[in-house]
């Protein structure tokens, strides 16, 4: 916690003036970020480098937004966070997902320490799995739209539109799969499972303004499962193909 605050309270003046210019007078870091391990994630002795630091540009801002970096491993200032009035969703899992997607939206300015301060345990009966499947997928979906919902307010929005709709693209994926096995259980009617497939393409006609394949971010960050269950659901003839089997086709 000493090394965090020294980083996000550390006097580094930004270097042109054509940088001062953008922001305010302060100069202040907005938030300071360590590395982590976690080894059930395979997240061990994760850090970003020195070049995150300062100013953010739109590779850093869609960086930190494309990998989800982990809130555990911040310190956030208590103005930055009053001024974008950021705050954890209450009594829902994955808060901390749609958190960190606003935060690094809103960051002008970032310290890093390379360094590992953080180590994340894997607790077998914790919160986030002791949830049902159903929940979890309402959760998971619900997130996705916080996280557009505060990110689109940002007036630079466009710069980092693929980065987002990265992380989005991850959590319609996890819905679909999520869908998918309710279905195949019969836990889902096919009724049910067809308009909440309607419901996420709704969304994505909304949220999703490029190209899976064309998305470098997504390219990058997405697991191959993932890019491919989105290509195949963005696909107009996919989605005329699914309505037609729904409809006992």
């Amino acid at each position: 916690m000493e090394d965090l605050y020294l980083a996000v309270t550390e006097h580094n003046p930004i270097g042109s003036q054509a940088e001062v210019s953008r922001f305010d007078s302060d100069q202040e870091y907005d938030i300071a970020i360590a590395g982590l391990n976690c080894r059930y994630l395979n997240w061990e002795g994760f850090a970003l480098t020195r070049e995150f630091s300062g100013v953010m540009d739109e590779k850093k801002k869609s960086y930190l937004i494309a990998s989800e970096a982990d809130f555990r491993s911040k310190i956030y200032r208590r103005s930055f966070m009053e001024k974008y009035q950021i705050r954890f969703a209450e009594r829902v899992m994955a808060e901390d997902e749609d958190f960190s997607a606003i935060v690094h939206a809103n960051v002008r300015k970032v310290n890093v320490i390379n360094k590992i301060l953080v180590e994340i345990r894997d607790v077998e009966h914790s919160a986030s799995k002791s949830l049902d499947i159903a929940s979890t997928y309402e959760d998971i979906l619900n997130c996705a739209i916080r996280a557009y919902q505060g990110m689109r307010k940002c007036r630079d929005y466009d710069s980092f539109a693929k980065a987002a709709e990265t992380l989005y693209l991850r959590r319609f994926a996890f819905c679909l799969k999520t869908l998918d096995g309710l279905y195949q259980d019969s836990i889902l009617t096919e009724k049910a499972y067809f308009e909440m497939v309607q419901t996420l393409r709704k969304l994505s006609d909304t949220m999703i303004t490029h190209s899976v394949e064309g998305n470098e971010w997504s390219n990058a960050c997405l697991e191959p499962w993932e890019k491919e269950k989105m290509i195949l659901f963005l696909q107009d003839d996919v989605r005329a193909q699914m309505k037609h089997e729904q409809a006992g086709g």
